[in-house]
Parts: structure tokens; sequence; C-alpha cells
């Protein structure tokens, strides 16, 4: 896809597939500035929309993702100041919420008849929360609270439900995350008003401030990997109604240093057979130890397949015995946030 009548400073930026998104850096508590703006963290899939005659919907991997979401293609066709690059989260929505599950399974669909009989029944929104080129121009430069304002306007003559913009909260950080809690959001994120977009960098200047639950679970066995042979430990937990063997949880590798792998390391003794009832295929390599050392971990949700999305290791639980780690829908009663 190209496109013509770009400054030098957008045409540098128009790589369809290839443009990498400004990201945020995370930190663990909330804070009130003046200096920042405060945004819902969306559960979607990340999108830089390139939008001119024709459009690509570029997600976090290059792919274009308009076949998948052709409601929200056609909705951007309409946004004003064209050609032009906005920055966005893709969201399904489940009674007010976003529903990460349903992304995932409109992503799936590939028969053009399903997929319009999905963007019909089930349509996605397009949440906006910046821009970085505008009527050809490379906007990048302006601050946030300029580029902020510059989209609120692109986005009056689209006026589609498959549209929206990203409201912000002027300073309060910490009310915005409590009431991202109770609405049983991801988290919020913070961006400092007169920063620049830079593509591509993890900055200072945006900030996550992610919502997770966190349960103890046991260890089960161990993923090989480059640090003391380690990648990932598999987790696992006990379902009353699958009494004996650990239900298996995921595959944890997100928040291990090389220190906390060491203390580990000390701590798992080896076991001759699988602890667990069951484990994906791809752990034909795992080794397995004994289910005695429990750790705590953060995730944002349980799927519908029953696993912990995106878990975190957050530490040892020595107070914790294994038969008191259970799993998170309460033996047989369906997942739950």
């Amino acid at each position: 896809m190209t496109a013509g009548g770009l400054d030098a400073g957008a045409a540098r930026l128009w790589q369809p597939g290839r443009l990498e998104p400004m990201l945020a850096r995370r930190i663990d508590e909330p804070f009130a500035s003046p200096d920042f703006l405060f945004e819902i963290k969306w559960d979607g899939y990340r999108c830089l929309a390139f939008v001119d005659g024709g459009v690509y919907l570029q997600s976090r991997g290059g792919l274009d993702m308009s076949p998948w979401f052709p409601e929200v293609a056609e909705a951007v066709r309409r946004l004003d100041r064209r050609p032009a690059i906005v920055d966005g989260e893709v969201v399904a929505w489940r009674e007010g919420r976003p529903d990460f599950g349903a992304l995932q399974r409109r992503a799936r669909l590939r028969r053009p008849e399903a997929v319009r009989r999905a963007a019909g029944a089930e349509p996605v929104t397009l949440v906006l929360f910046d821009v970085l080129v505008a009527g050809g121009r490379d906007v990048t430069h302006l601050t946030c609270e300029q580029r902020r304002r510059l989209l609120a306007g692109m986005l009056e003559p689209a006026r589609s439900p498959c549209l929206a913009l990203s409201e912000a909260v002027d300073g309060d950080g910490p009310g915005l995350y409590r009431a991202a809690q109770r609405a049983g959001l991801e988290g919020i994120v913070a961006k400092r008003r007169d920063s620049v977009y830079q593509p591509g960098r993890r900055s200072g200047d945006w900030l996550k401030v992610p919502h997770e639950h966190r349960r103890p679970v046991v260890i089960g066995g161990v993923a090989p990997g480059r640090h003391y042979g380690i990648g990932a430990f598999l987790v696992g937990a006990y379902d009353p109604q699958q009494p004996g063997l650990l239900t298996y949880l995921g595959d944890v590798g997100a928040g291990l240093d090389r220190g906390r792998l060491a203390e580990l390391v000390g701590r798992l003794r080896p076991a001759a057979r699988c602890p667990f009832h069951a484990v994906p295929s791809r752990h034909r390599a795992a080794f397995w130890v004994q289910p005695e050392v429990v750790c705590v971990v953060g995730y944002r949700e349980v799927t519908a397949d029953r696993r912990l999305r995106h878990p975190v290791f957050r530490g040892l639980d020595p107070a914790a015995a294994p038969q008191d780690c259970v799993v998170p829908w309460g033996g047989g009663e369906g997942p739950q946030r």
C-alpha cells in the first residue's frame, strides 16, 4: 500500500507492515501528576491504521487485520485528514467490557461469508488514542495533548460505532485505576502531556499500570531454556473434581531473572513421572519436578480453555502448601476473571 502527497517525515513513517508503535514501560503502582494524562489500558489487538485510498490495519506482528475486521476498515476510510496513520486498539465487547476471547474468535475466521456474518452480528471497535500522520504530514513532533485534539477532529466526520476515542483523565491516576479495577478492566496508561510520539521505543513518557489477579500455583515441570537450562516453569493447581494430579494452568517465564532462577534451582527435585493430568504436546522435552514448590503468579484472566493468560512470576510463597493451591474456577464452576 502506497500513499501520495506525503511530506518527508510522513514518507519515512509510511511502512505498512513494518512500522513499530510506541510502547509503554510497566510500573506497579498508579500515581497522580498534573504532568500526565491517564487512559484505560484496552484489552485487544494493538493496531496502526494506514489510511489513504486503501486501508492497512497493522497488527503488532505486521499482519494486515483488514480482512479480519472489515467493519473497522470501512469506518477508518471516513477519517478526516487523509493520508493518515492512527494508533489504537481493536476491542471486542461483551456486556460492555472488553472480551479478548471474543476478539480471538473473530480473528480466527477466514471464510468471507463467516467474517461478514460476524461483523454484522458482533462488530468490534477500533479505540484510537494517537495519530502519527494527518493530511500527509508527520505530526509525531507535536505534544501528546496536541495530537489528541487533532485526532478528535479527525474522528468527527467518521461517526461510526466501530471507531472511538480513548478518553483521558487529567492527573488522577489512582482514581482511574480504582475505576478500572471495579469495572474488571486491564489497567491504565499514563502519558506525559508534552511528550512526542517515538515509534518503536518503550519510553518512560508512557507508563502502563496493569491490573492483575494473583494466586499461588505449584511448579510441576520445567521447559528447557538458556539460563540454568530453564526457559519457563510449567505450573498447575489441584481441582477437587479431578483429585490426584495437578491441573495444568500454563507456562511462567516472564518475571524470572537470574537471581530468582538460581534460588529456585536449588529447591526443585526431579520427579520420575509427569505430575499433571495432561500438558500440551509442545512440552515433550520438559522435565518433571516434585510438585512441592509453590510460587505466586500474576495474570490477567482465566481463558476459555482454562489457562492463565499472561502469567508473570511474582515470587515464592514458602508459607503455602501445595495441596492448598486450587484451580481458579472453584472446581468446575467455569473460568472467571
